[in-house]
């Protein structure tokens, strides 16, 4: 899809200004090219379950923390690959960013979603799990605050305990990508089947998207 290309585009450009003008050491080690850089992300994702003009409000955060997580465990797509010790320093700057743009919006329990996303992330790769799962944890994570903030009930009523049964279940290996996506299909059944195309449509795309760039 080409304009969410360019919405992604045009958010991390926009990320990228931000990023230049709070300091030189990542400002110079920006890449050229920002819409080459890869165009996907789940600020998409979270537009297709939770309607644009929400869309618009969460974009910033979410781009921000997703690639803080590209930072720690990918390839960025801002910034050229340095030190290890670059990287955490850069993708720790990121995660920050993000959720303070988050706290601006006051949503306490996107916040703690984050959070525990992040901190799950970092257990499935410091293990050395299936890097698989951190993708599905994270449309799993971004559908559950869009559907939050969307007022859309059933099974994403209580996506927190569903999401905190998650992060149990991969500390004790219960739990692995064919859960996480079955938990995801079970979540998208509260949804008009019109969004639930969509959504559907963005979580293959940015599988996609890491699949081209040797991702999980």
């Amino acid at each position: 899809n080409m304009t969410e290309t360019g919405n992604i585009a045009a958010t991390l450009a926009e990320i990228r200004q931000e990023v230049a003008a709070d300091s030189p050491l990542f400002a110079e080690r920006l890449l050229e090219d920002v819409a080459g850089s890869g165009g996907y992300g789940y600020s998409g994702l979270f537009a297709a379950a939770a309607g644009e003009d929400l869309g618009n409000v969460y974009r910033l955060p979410i781009e921000y923390i997703f690639e803080g997580y590209l930072l720690h465990y990918g390839a960025s797509r801002l910034l050229e690959s340095g030190s290890d010790s670059f990287s955490l320093l850069a993708g720790d700057y990121m995660y920050a960013r993000g959720l303070d743009h988050l706290a601006a919006t006051g949503d306490l329990f996107s916040i703690r979603m984050l959070a525990d996303l992040i901190s799950l992330c970092s257990y499935i790769h410091c293990q050395e799990l299936d890097a698989g799962l951190s993708l599905r944890a994270w449309s799993l994570a971004v559908i559950c605050i869009a559907a939050r903030r969307a007022g859309v009930g059933g099974p994403c009523g209580d996506c927190q305990s569903t999401f905190d049964n998650i992060k149990s279940g991969a500390w004790d290996g219960s739990v692995g990508r064919d859960e996480v996506d079955s938990l995801t299909t079970r979540m998208l059944a509260a949804f008009p089947e019109a969004e639930r195309k969509r959504i559907s449509a963005q979580m293959d795309r940015i599988h996609s998207g890491f699949a081209r760039r040797g991702g999980a």
